[in-house]
């Protein structure tokens, strides 16, 4: 019985030591968490309105093509109920903002002035 519970398991000193390439170069990660909607945004395909604080299960990725003072941008994938088209945001580290980008916009006639 306490064969089957052993966590630990016997690595040859070949696979435990060896250099890994994988710290080298960069991995696309993309993770699932619960996202809460920063601001109101609309669905372009169904015209569902998300409004802000609408809690939803979102993929979190890591945009490894850019990066504004070493600070990571990520972008945030989830789909609208009605239609289940997907729909997606992106961080603005430079303005401290969200920029809707797939199949949405933002639903206010406010707009924050972007450089």
């Amino acid at each position: 019985m306490s064969e089957r519970k052993c966590v630990n398991k016997y690595k040859k000193p070949d696979e435990q030591y060896r250099c890994k390439d994988s710290r080298r170069t960069k991995i696309k990660k993309i993770f699932s968490i619960r996202f809460m909607i920063p601001f109101d945004i609309i669905c372009k395909k169904c015209s569902w309105v998300f409004k802000q604080g609408k809690k939803i299960n979102a993929l979190k990725e890591n945009v490894l093509s850019e990066n504004y003072l070493n600070i990571s941008i990520f972008r945030f994938y989830f789909k609208c109920p009605q239609c289940t088209k997907g729909v997606s945001l992106k961080t603005d580290p430079k303005n401290s903002y969200y920029i809707p980008e797939i199949n949405c916009e933002r639903l206010t006639g406010f707009k924050k002035h972007l450089n």
